[in-house]
């Protein structure tokens, strides 16, 4: 897995490593990390996620989440990438104050009703 560190964002990347759960993850060590990338895994769910309290960026497409309800307790998240899972109900979205980017395609929505928990 690489972690970048830059003058102003801290990115960990872990592109198609057969991740089955985020909680594999050395989270303890990733406190700091803003932008997370974690495209092309078997991740099945986002708990562990929400112990990323600085998180402003999550990219987890193409993995086999099919919840998304865990992911409102992350106050600075601006951007959401959860394109190309499982996901069938829009949940969780209403305590993402900071939220700008939302992609949802490719999933197996059937109502977008949690939509409006956003705006």
């Amino acid at each position: 897995a690489d972690g970048v560190e830059d003058e102003e964002r801290v990115e960990y990347r872990a592109f198609n490593r057969g991740l089955t759960s985020i909680r594999e993850l050395d989270l303890r060590s990733l406190k700091n990390v803003q932008i997370l990338n974690l495209h092309c895994n078997a991740i099945t769910c986002l708990e562990g996620l929400e112990s990323l309290s600085q998180l402003e960026e999550a990219i987890l497409s193409s993995n086999e989440i099919d919840r998304m309800d865990t992911i409102g307790r992350l106050p600075k998240l601006r951007l959401l990438d959860l394109s190309c899972n499982k996901i069938r109900v829009i949940a969780g979205l209403g305590s993402l104050v900071k939220l700008e980017d939302l992609a949802l395609a490719y999933n197996k929505i059937s109502a977008l009703d949690g939509l409006q928990q956003a705006w």
